[in-house]
């Protein structure tokens, strides 16, 4: 009764996936800010997982209270210029620069295919729009369709030709 569609499975991955990218990026963050790690980019999370098994941490203190005769510069690892207008370190800055996704593949050949022969090609008119529960609303001449990915079922919404309007718009409010 419950069941959700390949696509629902997949966005629900997508987003775990990404919450675990997330996590991994703020984690990464906060070592570079709070223990000096010098991280620059966030890796995948499972290979991650794997190569960074507890380890004897190197012995660093988490607070230094002495003056330091080293000057440090702009471009030193973890270390924050004076005149930075960046609350974190360049490393960090690195880091949140790093891309979060990998650009998508997409397939040469179509899973689907449909028809809408009277599509106008217009770039003012909105004439397609994908609801968040799997259903695409086209605009056709003076009807709106509703295709469900779901069931590839195709429902004729409305038709405006006893008006004499033609449909230039469509799209699914959010609620």
């Amino acid at each position: 009764e419950n069941e959700k569609s390949p696509s629902q499975n997949r966005k629900a991955k997508d987003a775990t996936a990404d919450s675990g990218k997330d996590g991994l990026a703020y984690s990464a963050l906060l070592k570079n800010e709070l223990l000096g790690a010098g991280i620059e980019k966030v890796q995948d999370p499972q290979t991650e997982d794997r190569r960074l098994q507890p380890s004897t941490p190197e012995k660093k203190s988490l607070f230094t209270y002495s003056l330091s005769s080293k000057r440090a510069s702009p471009d030193d690892g973890n270390e924050v210029s004076p005149y930075s207008l960046s609350p974190v370190s360049n490393k960090s800055q690195k880091l949140l620069r790093s891309p979060r996704k990998p650009t998508r593949k997409i397939s040469k050949i179509p899973f689907k295919v449909l028809d809408a022969p009277e599509l106008q090609d217009d770039f003012y008119l909105n004439l397609v729009d994908w609801s968040s529960l799997n259903v695409l609303s086209v605009g056709l001449g003076t009807c709106v369709y509703l295709w469900s990915a779901c069931t590839s079922q195709v429902t004729r919404l409305c038709d405006l030709s006893v008006e004499g309007d033609s449909v230039t718009s469509v799209g699914w409010s959010e609620r």
